[in-house]
């Protein structure tokens, strides 16, 4: 239920906020905030606990924090369907979990890299998050780890292929909606090319009978002289 663990948080937060040895916790009860109130919908609210977690983890030179913080924010962004800006954060936690020896936090961090440059058209680039993205996710969920859970390395394999055929589909399809759009652009050049030709035609024809019978006025006056 997100309003209790609002509530929760909340309270957490306000303890925290008293207790001076406690306020470097701050930055991830921040983000937790954040992102309740992004799921219920109050994007201000969210934006603004995500920007607080930001000030607490870049003052305590909290790497950790800093890392969710910004992938929060990319996260937050994408909800909004502004993916240049989702990209930008997701970036700024990549450089930082890089230094991390967690698998898991570079995984997540590259799944949403892939799944943003997707969405801005740029497919070189998703397909090397995707790429990271399961190489990374492999190294984290190792054989025996993944026999814990009841699952095998062959699901992470297919999951990565499919997401890879997705990327190769989307370009696939951008690539011919780029070609019917040239077609359908020279088709409409060639047709307006015609009419103006044919337009041409009408109007040169009808030129020609103007001045035959202009002429054959001219002769008539002449006769009518002699």
């Amino acid at each position: 239920n997100l309003q209790k663990a609002l509530g929760f948080t909340l309270k957490a937060k306000a303890f925290q906020e008293k207790n001076a040895s406690l306020n470097r916790d701050l930055s991830i009860t921040y983000v937790r905030l954040g992102s309740i109130y992004q799921h219920i919908n109050h994007k201000d609210s969210a934006l603004f606990y995500f920007n607080k977690a930001l000030i607490i983890a870049k003052e305590y030179e909290d790497a950790s924090s800093l890392g969710e913080t910004y992938k929060s924010l990319g996260t937050f962004y994408a909800s909004l369907n502004d993916y240049n800006k989702a990209l930008f954060y997701y970036k700024q936690s990549l450089e930082i979990v890089k230094e991390s020896p967690n698998p898991i936090d570079k995984y997540t961090v590259y799944e949403s890299l892939a799944d943003a440059a997707v969405h801005v058209g740029d497919y070189k680039n998703a397909s090397v998050y995707y790429k990271n993205y399961a190489q990374w996710k492999d190294s984290a969920f190792s054989t025996n780890t993944l026999e814990a859970l009841g699952r095998t390395k062959m699901t992470v394999q297919m999951e990565a292929e499919r997401k890879q055929k997705e990327i190769e589909l989307r370009a696939e399809r951008k690539r011919q909606n780029l070609i019917i759009g040239f077609s359908a652009f020279g088709l409409t050049v060639a047709i307006l090319f015609v009419l103006v030709i044919f337009n041409s035609y009408k109007r040169k024809k009808r030129d020609n009978i103007i001045l035959a019978k202009q002429k054959e006025e001219i002769e008539e006056q002449k006769k009518s002289i002699m």
